[in-house]
């Protein structure tokens, strides 16, 4: 028996004893319920899918905070209170030798701690980003680069959340690279086609990429909750992470 042109069971009988209408009829009826019950069973997978996929968002999301509290306590704060503790000795100390010292060093450290803050804000949210959509931020990632990084992107500026889920593919997939795969050159190609954003990035290195390790995964989940899809394929010559994202033009 069929349904909508699918078959979805298969109904023997005996003509002699049983009218061939009359099992005609059951079968409709059998197969409106188990195309049913597919659907249903299909539905539960998604949302099954669904609810391990936002598990894991907000596991990450919970490391990644943990990650800038200890950024912040480690780096730009402590930079800030030796600075202040070094500006207080100065001060009650009264001698203007260590004062234009403390003036001297305070500056420095005042610089390093915003170069701490500017490099930590640049891996949440990159300026080039914000200011200049994702072609920028993507040739201001080739210019910062240790293996050279071929760059194609076409296209102006998308909505924002689309633009960071694609700068998120693209610097992880380069990133993955520069560390592990031993590559010597990157390819990174952006294009729209038929209201869909495309991401490709290639890596000349030697794969053995896990398309189910934590952070491809972490980067399926996200476009995922962009309602895009994203494959990654890696062999001995190199690994390609493609992504798809609907950006509506």
């Amino acid at each position: 028996m069929d349904r909508h042109g699918r078959v979805v069971a298969r109904v023997g009988f005996d003509p002699d004893r049983v009218d061939a209408a009359t099992v005609r009829r059951a079968a409709a009826l059998a197969a409106a319920e188990l195309d049913n019950a597919r659907l249903r069973a299909a539905l539960a997978q998604q949302v099954g899918e669904i609810a391990a996929s936002r598990t894991r968002l907000a596991t990450a999301q919970r490391r990644e905070r943990r990650r800038i509290e200890r950024d912040l306590h480690d780096g730009a704060q402590q930079s800030l209170l030796a600075l202040a503790f070094q500006l207080r000795s100065a001060q009650l100390n009264g001698e203007p030798e260590r004062m234009q010292q403390a003036l001297t060093e305070g500056a420095e450290a005042a610089q390093a701690a915003v170069r701490e803050l500017r490099d930590l804000s640049n891996g949440l949210h990159p300026a080039a980003l914000a200011d200049g959509g994702l072609a920028a931020a993507i040739d201001d990632m080739a210019r910062h680069s240790p293996v050279p990084l071929r760059v194609h992107v076409e296209g102006d500026r998308l909505d924002p959340g689309i633009e960071f889920t694609a700068w998120s593919v693209i610097g992880e997939a380069v990133v993955n690279a520069q560390k592990h795969a031993a590559a010597h050159g990157i390819e990174v190609d952006v294009h729209r086609n038929n209201g869909d954003l495309r991401l490709r990035v290639h890596d000349d290195g030697h794969g053995g990429a896990n398309p189910d390790g934590p952070g491809l995964r972490g980067l399926r989940d996200r476009v995922e909750a962009a309602r895009g899809r994203l494959s990654v394929t890696s062999d001995a010559e190199g690994t390609t992470v493609e992504a798809v994202l609907p950006c509506g033009s």
